[in-house]
């Protein structure tokens, strides 16, 4: 029997007043084989707005198996494995109608399992 392993991405805005940014799609669902090292699910963020937005994330990991790691690659760069949000010296930030693709690398070891992850995006560091 093959293995799999599921891997669910739900994004919420975790910041009301951010109704100008558009998050597509809002939710990734990504099925792999356990072998691949390295599973990709990607979104794109948008500023919707006519100002010039600045923003943090934050990833909220559960029911994830503990082999599993993750890497992230936002609107400034790919984060080594481990970090789960924006470090506060390179917040991302986009002009009016900028976007970026934001990208969560699951790498699974070798280990099926299935998580609920959830995006949070901030206004500020904290």
């Amino acid at each position: 029997m093959r293995k799999h392993l599921l891997f669910l991405l739900f994004l919420f805005i975790g910041f009301t007043g951010f109704s100008q940014i558009e998050v597509s799609p809002s939710t990734v669902d990504l099925v792999t084989d356990v072998s691949v090292h390295d599973a990709i699910a990607e979104f794109r963020v948008t500023n919707t707005s006519t100002d010039t937005l600045t923003v943090w994330w934050r990833l909220n990991v559960e029911n994830a198996p503990e082999q599993w790691d993750y890497e992230i690659c936002d609107c400034n760069l790919c984060y080594l494995p481990g970090l789960l949000s924006t470090p506060c010296a390179q917040p991302c930030t986009m002009m009016p109608g900028e976007g970026f693709v934001f990208m969560v690398h699951v790498l699974a070891d070798g280990f099926a399992g299935d998580a609920d992850i959830m995006l949070d995006v901030l206004s500020e560091c904290d």
